[in-house]
């Protein structure tokens, strides 16, 4: 990936922070008012030009603000992750209301559901070797501005229909790494052409030595910090509990 300078960096986080809250794109004046004039305007718009140039930022047309990429958000999500990795969370089942026993089906898909509510992504689970898959979260992410866009929704109901026939090919391709997080954003996704979409995926482990597919399905244009904190919060509360490798 292209270096960018500090200033740059500074910039573009912010820029997609706002895109993220406003999903409008953004000028140069609304990142001078979100840096509190910490550079000036020209200033900003000659390095959102430069950025524009290396591929990290994109505009619809000549006078409007700019939009993030997918090499944009790769880079924000990897900061993101690497802020988040320097942190231990915590979560106590007794403080979400899990009902904790050897129900394996009622565990996952209580857990699906709480991804639904802290997340408010779509959200998929599935035991492989039972072949039981859960879906929640529908009326959640058709809250979300890009519900009304065909291309998002096509692709979104599209994974959802097809979602059982990408069950083996999915499931190996996150295994291989254990119990990793994964954030695939648009083109990098390895389940087909679903390029207005991003992913977060992990493995849980379970009572009795089994194992349970988590997957966060939205648009591209979302709170990356939030969904990666949570399903990562929950997958570690699962390893402490369940995984025997520990």
């Amino acid at each position: 990936m292209e270096e960018i300078t500090q200033r740059q960096k500074l910039l573009l986080l912010n820029l997609i922070q706002e895109y993220i809250q406003k999903p409008k794109p953004v000028s140069s004046f609304m990142l001078f008012k979100k840096i509190k004039g910490i550079f000036s305007p020209a200033t900003i718009r000659n390095e959102m030009v430069c950025l524009t140039k290396k591929g990290y930022l994109k505009k619809d047309f000549f006078s409007s603000g700019r939009k993030p990429t997918d090499k944009a958000y790769r880079f924000f999500v990897d900061c993101v992750s690497e802020n988040l990795n320097k942190k231990k969370f915590s979560l106590k089942g007794e403080e979400l209301n899990f009902s904790f026993n050897e129900n394996i089906f009622s565990l996952i898909r209580e857990t699906t559901k709480r991804l639904v509510f802290f997340t408010n992504l779509f959200t998929l689970s599935f035991l492989k070797e039972e072949e039981i898959i859960f879906k929640e979260g529908w009326k959640k992410i058709s809250h979300f501005p890009e519900f009304k866009e065909k291309n998002f929704l096509e692709e979104l109901a599209r994974f959802s229909d097809d979602f059982e026939n990408l069950f083996d090919k999915v499931f190996e391709k996150v295994e291989e790494n254990s119990f990793d997080l994964r954030v695939y954003i648009g083109k990098e996704n390895p389940f087909g052409s679903f390029r207005h979409l991003a992913f977060f995926s992990s493995v849980f482990p379970l009572p009795s030595n089994k194992k349970s597919f988590f997957l966060l399905v939205g648009p591209k244009r979302i709170n990356y910090e939030k969904s990666i904190f949570w399903l990562k919060t929950f997958r570690d509360f699962f390893k402490e509990k369940y995984d025997k490798s520990r």
